[in-house]
C-alpha cells in the first residue's frame, strides 16, 4: 500500500500543466478503462473460480466549464468454473457476457495540477444467462453509478483517474446488488 501513496505523490509532483485548460466548456475527452479480476471460493469438496475481463471506452463533453456530460459503452466476459462433487452441476465450465450503455455527469474541482471530481450515471446492461445458452440476452436491468476521484494531469492533453465508485444494479423488482470498487482509469482531452 505505500508503493501506491509514493506513486500517486511523485505523479502529484511533476505534473505538467494546470487542470484549467482542459476542463473548459468546448472541450472533448476520450477515456476508458481495462480491468480484470480473480476470484476463487473453497468449501469443504468443491471450488468456484470466477475470472472477469472488462472493457469501458468513454466520450464526453465540457457543456459548461468543470462539467461533462459522458457516453459510455462498457464490454464484460465472465467465466466460472467449478470443480466438485455437486451433481446439479451439469456444466462444470460457464461463461456470460454483458454489454452496458451509460451516460453520466461529473462536476470537477481544480486545484492547480490536479481536479477533484464527484459524478453520477445512470445505465442500462444486457447479459447473456450462464445457465441457458439458447436465450441471446436477459430482460435489461437498470442501475446507477456514484463515482468520486481525482483527476491526475501526467501532460497538457492526458491524465490518470484514480476512483471510487459505488454501483446498484437492480435485476428485476425483488432483487439488486449493491458494489464498491476502487479503480484508475485514463483520459485523454482534446483541446
Amino acid at each position: 500500500m505505500k508503493v501506491t501513496h509514493i506513486i500517486c505523490l511523485v505523479v502529484l509532483l511533476f505534473a505538467e500543466s494546470p487542470a484549467q485548460d482542459q476542463i473548459k466548456q468546448g472541450v472533448y475527452s476520450l477515456g476508458g478503462s481495462f480491468s480484470y479480476s480473480s476470484a476463487t471460493t473453497k468449501y469443504t469438496n468443491d471450488e468456484f473460480t470466477n475470472s472477469t475481463y472488462a472493457l469501458a471506452p468513454s466520450i464526453s463533453y465540457f457543456f459548461i466549464d468543470q462539467c461533462e456530460l459522458s457516453f459510455s459503452v462498457g464490454y464484460t466476459v465472465s467465466s466460472e468454473k467449478y470443480s466438485g462433487s455437486i451433481i446439479f452441476y451439469s456444466n462444470p465450465e460457464r461463461k456470460n457476457k454483458n454489454l452496458d450503455l451509460s451516460l453520466g455527469m461529473r462536476f470537477y474541482f481544480p486545484l492547480g495540477k490536479v481536479a477533484p471530481f464527484i459524478g453520477a450515471s445512470g445505465q442500462i446492461s444486457w447479459t447473456t444467462p450462464y445457465y441457458e445458452s439458447s436465450q441471446p440476452f436477459m430482460p435489461p436491468t437498470t442501475g446507477y453509478t456514484l463515482t468520486g476521484g481525482l483527476e491526475i494531469f501526467i501532460a497538457q492533453s492526458a491524465a490518470i483517474e484514480p476512483a471510487v465508485v459505488y454501483e446498484k444494479i437492480r435485476y428485476d423488482a425483488q432483487s439488486s446488488s449493491n458494489v464498491v470498487l476502487i479503480g484508475i482509469g485514463v483520459k485523454y482531452f482534446i483541446l
